[in-house]
């Protein structure tokens, strides 16, 4: 099911999540479930945040699931793409690289039987796919420590919200007993 990356969005306009949320008149936890996919966002606030952000429409930040249940961007989708088509071009060059010879020492010593095609064809495709194991992995790396960046930053988000509160708390009882303390003298 796609969704909006709402984090992104507001990540990109340089915006907090306690900022949205007043903007939208909603609570930041509400918001923060909303980001995670955890609640359904509603009408009239997908439409608020298009006015807030300006934007015309929300194509660039939308965000579907893979068949393992992980949240991938339409961007991602793209990038798989070109991927593809970056492994067709490794593929063909790796066909105008490798010839007989270069195969035959790869192979030497091994029980492999076939033409000097096949072996390089094998090899190129056994390189190829050791690049993108290591790529993937890379990448799962990369969004596991996105996401508890992610997360540790709407924790010290949240602390810095409750100690300005606190704060303020505290403004407003000094205010208070200065006032007493001013009353009572005069």
């Amino acid at each position: 099911m796609a969704r909006i990356d709402i984090s992104k969005i507001r990540k990109e306009h340089g915006m907090n999540q306690q900022q949205l949320a007043e903007r939208l008149q909603i609570n930041q936890s509400f918001l923060s479930a909303i980001e995670r996919g955890k609640s359904p966002l509603p009408a009239d606030k997908e439409l608020r945040i298009k006015e807030i952000f300006g934007l015309a429409d929300f194509s660039p930040y939308m965000i579907g699931e893979d068949s393992d249940g992980r949240a991938t961007s339409t961007v991602d989708q793209l990038d798989e793409e070109r991927i593809a088509r970056m492994i067709g071009i490794l593929h063909a060059q790796a066909h105008k690289e490798l010839d007989r010879e270069e195969a035959m020492e790869h192979v030497r010593g091994l029980d492999v039987s076939g033409d000097a095609h096949e072996i390089s064809h094998a090899l190129a495709h056994k390189e190829i796919d050791r690049f993108f194991a290591d790529l993937r992995a890379r990448n799962e790396l990369l969004e596991t420590r996105n996401m508890q960046l992610t997360e540790r930053n709407e924790t010290l988000n949240q602390k810095i919200t409750d100690l300005l509160e606190e704060v303020e708390s505290l403004r407003q009882e000094n205010f208070r007993l200065r006032e007493q303390l001013l009353g009572g003298k005069l």
